[in-house]
């Protein structure tokens, strides 16, 4: 459930709701209108509400607003205040699209609205700009592929490396059977996405190993595409650990790509 007391933005926000694509649940959230034409969509990760500790995400939602972009900041289906079930890395296009046609009803051009996701926020952000014409993304702590993510945390348990192997397949199959749902690797899509894409990992991940981000950027071929190694960051802490770089960043990559196109 969304903690709403946990928040004070001080920054003007309307509180918004939208329907996802194809099959119509009403998703919830936060928009930040500024007299900007660009926008941002930030797309979470994990279990998350719209507002994640990990991130400070409602923070970066408003320094992003201040640095003059129109920024939705909304609930995945099956989280906070959004209708519907949620189930990890799924309705990709059904949620992402529908926050992508919320904002164009703004009045926010198709080729000035960018993506901003985080951890599985940004492998269904990979996913989603594989499929569409998008102008930017920035995916940060974004995983190669899915097996790696449960290995990395399974490693860290008692689990010897070669039971995970074993047993993989077994979750793969039972995940499908039960819920539906068919694991998305980045990496077998990444050269699929046009547009310019920002890389954003962090040195301290324990999560998603450098060699994965290194497949990513290898295997991306647009020669606008950009990678920052953010410092004593864990896991989606790049701004919660350096703000001002994060937004610096942002901020530098997307005036490059609205400036110079693609």
């Amino acid at each position: 459930p969304l903690d709403r007391n946990s928040v004070d933005l001080d920054i003007d926000y309307q509180e918004v709701s939208f329907s996802s694509r194809y099959d119509g649940i009403t998703l919830k959230g936060w928009y930040m209108p500024s007299d900007s034409s660009s926008a941002i969509i930030i797309v979470l990760g994990g279990f998350q509400n719209r507002i994640d500790n990990n991130v400070n995400s409602p923070e970066l939602a408003r320094d992003l607003a201040l640095a003059g972009y129109n920024v939705l900041l909304f609930d995945l289906r099956g989280r906070g205040e959004s209708e519907g079930k949620g189930i990890l890395l799924s309705k990709i296009e059904e949620d992402l699209g529908g926050a992508f046609d919320f904002v164009k009803s703004q009045g926010i051009k198709p080729e000035k609205i960018h993506f901003l996701g985080f951890s599985t926020g940004a492998a269904s952000t990979a996913m989603f700009a594989a499929q569409h014409e998008l102008s930017a993304v920035i995916l940060c702590s974004c995983f190669a592929e899915l097996k790696s993510v449960a290995v990395n945390k399974l490693e860290s348990t008692v689990i010897p490396t070669f039971i995970i192997d074993t047993i993989y397949p077994g979750i793969v199959i039972a995940g499908n059977l039960i819920y539906d749902f068919t694991p998305l690797n980045p990496i077998d899509v990444i050269d699929d996405v046009d547009c310019p894409i920002l890389f954003i990992y962090e040195e301290e991940d324990d999560i998603i190993k450098f060699d994965g981000i290194k497949r990513l950027v290898e295997k991306a071929e647009n020669p606008h595409n950009q990678l920052w190694i953010a410092e004593d960051a864990q896991h989606s802490q790049s701004y919660k650990v350096h703000p001002e770089a994060f937004i610096e960043r942002i901020t530098n990559f997307l005036n490059t790509v609205e400036n110079n196109g693609k």
